[in-house]
């Protein structure tokens, strides 16, 4: 892929646990330069998008989601893109979404009763642990968010609590009804890179331009992605999976994008 991104196609807003809502997410992208952007809120769709695709600021804004799943016991994220509302997957969102309010209280809870504070949420639909950590960083001294994480509520921490999921055959046929082009989010951010890619088959396209940071990038073989993507018939996918006030740090050039925005359009 040549180094022009014309679209960012993974990007969070205040939605779920981004810190853009949906107009600075927008008014960012047009600044940035870019064509298109896909709006890929966790578990949730965005309440101001309805079409599957807009145009706001010279931008085109397409409504995804991206939703964590069960895979035959491995947990990956799928990104759903040009979504529809539509029964089925109205109702696995709002199963997720009140599995995510009853984690958040319990990891709350636990959380003020460890560090004795207070630390002034309210679970709503779109929280998510960065929301919890962030909390945690203004009210007691000394942590970040990595800290957070690392010591009390990534996985295996004494206040993490595990949520609901869906299988993955249950929301690849929801979000099929949906009308919506599917693709594996961020390949080499599983520990088991064999097992996260083992339903390949099953999708649209796969995540191949991620920015994972100098502890993940290393492991990342494109070559081996673009075998994976023409041995599945994949598309290539791309994006900055933007939680803050940045978008455009990944993304996909003007050729990929045609490709995608083609499948995207017959999926619909």
């Amino acid at each position: 892929m040549s180094s022009t991104i014309v679209a960012d196609l993974h990007i969070h807003t205040d939605a779920s646990d981004g810190q853009m809502c949906l107009r600075e997410v927008i008014g960012t992208a047009a600044q940035r330069g870019l064509r298109a952007i896909a709006i890929t809120d966790h578990d949730r769709l965005h309440p101001q998008l309805d079409a599957r695709i807009s145009h706001s600021a010279g931008v085109e804004v397409i409504h995804g989601v991206e939703i964590r799943v069960d895979l035959d016991g491995v947990r990956v994220d799928l990104l759903g893109y040009g979504v529809t509302q539509r029964p089925q997957l109205d109702a696995m969102l709002m199963r997720i979404q009140r599995s995510r309010i009853e984690r958040a209280a319990a990891m709350i809870r636990s959380l003020e009763d460890a560090l004795d504070v207070s630390l002034g949420l309210s679970p709503s639909p779109g929280i998510g642990r960065p929301t919890i950590a962030a909390a945690v960083v203004a009210a007691v001294d000394g942590y970040t968010i990595d800290r957070v994480f690392t010591e009390l509520i990534g996985a295996d921490c004494p206040h993490y609590v595990r949520r609901w999921v869906p299988d993955a055959v249950d929301a690849i046929d929801a979000l099929r009804a949906a009308d919506a082009l599917i693709s594996l989010a961020h390949p080499y951010r599983y520990e088991d890179f064999d097992a996260a890619t083992a339903g390949v088959d099953r999708l649209d396209a796969i995540e191949a331009f991620y920015p994972y940071g100098t502890e993940r990038q290393d492991l990342v073989d494109p070559v081996r992605l673009e075998e994976m993507a023409t041995a599945a018939d994949l598309l290539l996918t791309g994006g900055s999976d933007a939680h803050g006030r940045t978008v455009g740090a990944a993304g996909v050039d003007a050729q990929t994008y045609g490709r995608f925005r083609s499948a995207l359009i017959h999926a619909g």
